[in-house]
């Protein structure tokens, strides 16, 4: 669930992820998204991610390589009078009845990494998906695509994405930049 930050594009990216990989689902965090935590060794010379200092490192990657950022477990709160059983108090994103901390504290490195909470406010979901996988990542306007000619084109793209085990995503950008029948369908 999203916090009171305006971070859509990046909490979306992690959505994809999630649910792209059977990982994903019993409360379990995807392959990718769990391989963005870095661990280290533990007592029984097992690698672990549980710490009991309260410090965890996440692996952003930007300009070409993988950059760690280490982050701690204290989160913004919001004011008593607006918690819930949802949110626990967070202020940040969170996962239902924030019965789980891992989305807080990738949100939490993003925003270390950019320079505060508040530089989350202008992303694309493309850009959040190249920085937690690694790989290069594209943005398809679909209005201008999906008439005339290039319809067929824009879904053999889509077939061929599908086929090859891209992750793929829909949205609408700035409400005032969306076609008027695509924000109709209710994507947003």
């Amino acid at each position: 669930n999203a916090g009171i930050f305006n971070d859509q594009w990046l909490l979306s990216a992690i959505s994809m992820l999630a649910a792209a990989e059977d990982g994903g689902t019993n409360g379990r965090i995807a392959k990718t998204l769990a391989n963005l935590f870095v661990g280290h060794y533990g007592q029984d010379g097992e690698i672990t991610h549980n710490t009991e200092v309260g410090a965890f490192c996440v692996r952003v990657f930007s300009r070409g390589m993988w950059t760690p950022v280490v982050v701690d477990d204290l989160f913004p709160m919001l004011q008593r009078d607006n918690w819930t059983n949802e949110n626990r108090g967070l202020a940040t994103a969170h996962a239902q009845e924030s019965s789980s901390f891992w989305v807080c504290l990738l949100e939490k490195a993003y925003a270390k990494f950019y320079g505060g909470y508040g530089a989350l406010g202008k992303g694309y979901v493309h850009h959040a998906l190249a920085s937690l996988t690694g790989s290069e990542a594209i943005c398809m306007p679909l209005a201008s695509a999906s008439r005339g000619v290039g319809k067929r084109a824009l879904w053999d793209s889509i077939i061929k994405f599908q086929k090859n085990g891209y992750i793929m995503g829909a949205g609408t950008g700035s409400q005032a930049l969306v076609d008027k029948e695509i924000s109709e369908m209710g994507i947003t």
